[in-house]
């Protein structure tokens, strides 16, 4: 949970400090307290945990995106409503983006799907992760390794194979950033 800014770690003293500068600084510090993959709460919410006004938590979300998002990349300006068009060009830039695409869970006609099949059209590496025939979720990579030149990855040394397989096949120097030599299972991935 976020709590209310401790105005005595602000750098400044707090009635020169800007408040959505100092509810920025106490929320880096407690986001990075908290595990990976934790969810922050909703901008009312964090508005009142925070004690400081929507319009502060927002300037303050944004101030922490400036910091540490590095960069924004959309077609579209901030606040635009979403629209099934948007997604769409959404998956163009993520795949453009991207070295590889790996769907780990997807229905047959999700976003995660669009984005291996622009990936495929860019000539990107595409990988899926198969999972059990039982789950919905396991239809958009099962589809994928079926119907799809597709990599099967089922740990972090296949994704590697498949990066230096492409890299190989065309002479791409992007064979630099991978280990000098081939992975032959998870434990030396972890190792390196």
């Amino acid at each position: 949970m976020i709590g209310p800014i401790d105005h005595s770690k602000t750098k400044k003293p707090a009635s020169r400090t800007p408040l959505y500068l100092a509810a920025a600084d106490s929320l880096a510090e407690q986001i990075a307290d908290q595990p990976v993959g934790t969810r922050l709460p909703s901008e009312d919410e964090l508005a009142g945990q925070l004690g400081v006004s929507r319009l502060t938590a927002r300037a303050a979300l944004a101030e922490l995106e400036r910091r540490y998002l590095g960069l924004l990349v959309s077609e579209v300006p901030p606040g635009a409503v979403p629209t099934r068009h948007r997604f769409i060009a959404r998956a163009r830039l993520m795949a453009a983006l991207s070295t590889a695409t790996v769907v780990v869970e997807a229905g047959a006609r999700s976003g995660s799907m669009k984005v291996a099949e622009r990936a495929q059209e860019l000539g990107r590496i595409v990988g899926a992760v198969p999972g059990p025939v039982t789950s919905a979720t396991s239809a958009g990579p099962h589809r994928l390794l079926r119907d799809k030149d597709c990599a099967v990855i089922t740990d972090a040394a296949d994704l590697y194979r498949a990066l230096e397989t492409r890299d190989v096949e065309r002479g791409s120097s992007a064979s630099l950033l991978m280990p000098e030599r081939t992975v032959s299972s998870a434990r030396e991935v972890r190792q390196l």
